[in-house]
């Protein structure tokens, strides 16, 4: 996906293995969005099939019809899916962004670790630009990521701010593209689900009312927890806002009634790790089902240290016996290394020094 301020009238992405000398190209089908007087740029998106895996691809996108190199963006690369999974499967867990200095020394850290870890994905639990209406904002979002996201999944998932003053999320869906028909979702970009090297992941939508049973997002989960190949995929981790357990004073309680209607799925289907935002700090649990240390329940990583303008939620209730361990002094990242099926590794990544304040290794035994 791209977007240009103008129209462009062919739009095509063209790539090449970095080694071979055949370019492809693909035409991109265009959007755009409205809001008040707000008009936002042509929105380009192509899905291109039957890439080669462990494979390094080069690509730029731009208009066939221009001559030259002119209107052509700059080559960049990204490396596909390798055929047998890597140890360790490294990715980033991260919530609650924008674009305040913070959010920007934030992506510092995002750079710093591509070269560091070699993270292959970022999963992004909701709050994303804060625009909260202020739609060029969406656009100093995008140019600030863009030299990650034009080589690194950024895979997200809706939170309260991308609902834009009852827009219905309406430029969160124009302008992202998550995997939702790939994985049998009926609502675009809101939940789905992905496979990626021994991992299957599944973003939720938290900001809704109702996650009983009769609800779509609902039996859309419980389908897809059936599906999941344990074999091929071990680990089952799930990314939302709202979080369901968490002992800061700010948003308390309020996943109770998503916990309430999905939290036995979880548990059924032994989902092993959730993580959330929203709360504009950090706090991760041992592993847990209906408020009760179980080492068969998921462990909850509430990570909205994202680097938001709102600041740092400092008030907290008493530690609850779940809580592991939970701070509000630093902004950060979640790392997670994936050795096998059994053993990971989690991180937690301040932005300023990048020190870990948190770590911990989360291990699975597997019928």
């Amino acid at each position: 996906m791209w977007a240009t301020p103008e129209k462009v009238s062919h739009p095509v992405v063209e790539y090449w293995a970095t080694n071979a000398t055949d370019k492809m190209s693909k035409k991109a089908s265009s959007t755009s969005y409205q809001i008040a007087n707000y008009t936002s740029p042509h929105i380009h998106t192509v899905k291109i099939k039957n890439l080669r895996q462990n494979t390094t691809y080069s690509y730029r996108v731009g208009d066939s019809k221009q001559l030259g190199n002119r209107g052509w963006s700059s080559i960049n690369r990204f490396k596909t899916e390798p055929a047998v999974t890597e140890h360790p499967f490294t990715f980033l867990a991260m919530a609650d962004h924008g674009t305040s200095p913070n959010s920007t020394e934030l992506v510092q850290t995002l750079l710093r670790e591509m070269d560091a870890s070699q993270y292959k994905l970022i999963i992004h639990s909701g709050d994303i630009s804060y625009a909260n209406g202020d739609q060029p904002i969406w656009d100093d979002w995008f140019q600030m990521v863009s030299q990650i996201a034009a080589i690194v999944p950024w895979q997200t998932a809706p939170g309260n701010h991308e609902q834009e003053h009852k827009t219905n999320f309406l430029a969160y869906r124009k302008r992202f593209t998550m995997p939702w028909k790939e994985s049998s979702s009926e609502e675009p970009n809101m939940f789905h689900s992905f496979n990626y090297e021994n991992v299957h992941f599944i973003a939720l939508n938290s900001e809704r009312s109702h996650f009983n049973s009769s609800s779509r997002e609902y039996r859309w989960l419980e389908k897809d927890l059936q599906k999941v190949d344990r074999t091929k995929t071990p680990w089952v981790f799930t990314f939302f806002h709202t979080p369901w357990y968490c002992t800061n004073t700010a948003h308390l309680q309020e996943g109770a009634p998503m916990r309430e209607g999905m939290e036995d799925l979880f548990f059924k289907y032994k989902v092993d790790i959730v993580f959330t935002g929203h709360v504009h700090a950090y706090e991760r649990t041992v592993p847990i089902y209906k408020g009760v240390e179980n080492p068969l329940g998921p462990v909850y990583i509430t990570n909205g240290a994202g680097g938001t303008e709102e600041g740092l939620a400092n008030t907290w209730i008493d530690k609850a016996p779940w809580t592991a361990f939970r701070q509000s002094d630093s902004w950060g990242i979640g790392l997670v290394k994936v050795y096998n099926a059994t053993h990971l590794s989690y991180e937690f990544k301040e932005s300023h020094e990048n020190k870990v304040l948190d770590s911990v290794w989360i291990v699975r035994q597997r019928n």
